[in-house]
């Protein structure tokens, strides 16, 4: 006689599928529940807390430094992967720090000299780049050496800081000016006379540099800043965003 056998799951493949089956759901509840984000957001403060530990270290030695994240690393700074650390500002009275996971739907965050870390006010960051200020263009309230930067949104930081260095690129070149009226100014005689460039900020000297036809441009190497050109008069004036 020939037997007949039934095909089907045994109770232990069924339970197999079912555990798997359960696990899944369990990652897509703890990633729709806003967890992973969460963990990413306390690793990119944590970042941004050594990253500030190590700034104190370096300003111990270099008060009259200009700190960069290359600065950072050498005073024992080690960056988390998918975390990003750029330095805004690397005075010591006014230094600004900003971390920022490149996960979308994160949060970014900056510390300043006077040690308080907090979020980027209208920057929840990843893909996309943060909105502009209402004010992002505008020329009010001239940076000045001792305003703390992190009174203010990070683009408005990044806009201050352009418009002072035009100011200082300026002054450099006048005090140039003065000893050759009929020569003509390039970044390198900027240097020679004192010009201290910022490596977040993009500067170019427009025309043939003479005193009479001056004109600079200046962006912020940030999503969304600013552009803004100073003429031979030290006029100011808000060109372009960069998107």
């Amino acid at each position: 006689m020939q037997t007949v056998r039934m095909k089907g799951f045994t109770l232990i493949e069924v339970l197999l599928v079912l555990s798997i089956i359960g696990i899944l759901v369990a990652i897509a509840i703890f990633h729709d529940s806003g967890y992973l984000v969460k963990a990413y957001d306390a690793g990119t403060k944590e970042d941004l807390r050594q990253a500030y530990s190590s700034a104190v270290l370096y300003f111990a030695d270099y008060p009259e430094g200009s700190l960069t994240v290359t600065d950072l690393e050498k005073y024992g700074f080690k960056g988390s992967p998918n975390v990003n650390i750029r330095v805004i500002d690397g005075r010591l009275k006014t230094f600004l720090i900003i971390s920022y996971n490149k996960t979308a739907g994160t949060q970014a965050y900056m510390v300043s000299h006077q040690a308080r870390l907090e979020p980027i006010q209208r920057w929840g960051t990843g893909t996309n780049p943060p909105p502009v200020p209402p004010n992002s263009t505008s020329l009010e309230n001239n940076p000045q050496e001792n305003t703390p930067p992190v009174e203010a949104d990070l683009l408005g930081v990044c806009n201050r800081l352009t418009i002072l260095e035009l100011q200082k690129a300026f002054g450099a070149a006048q005090a140039y000016f003065r000893f050759n009226s009929e020569g003509a100014v390039t970044k390198d005689i900027l240097l020679d006379y004192g010009y201290i460039p910022n490596e977040n900020i993009n500067l170019t000297i427009m025309g043939d540099g003479t005193s009479s036809e001056l004109s600079m441009s200046a962006t912020f190497n940030m999503p969304w800043a600013t552009n803004y050109r100073i003429n031979n008069s030290g006029n100011i004036t808000a060109g372009r965003v960069n998107g």
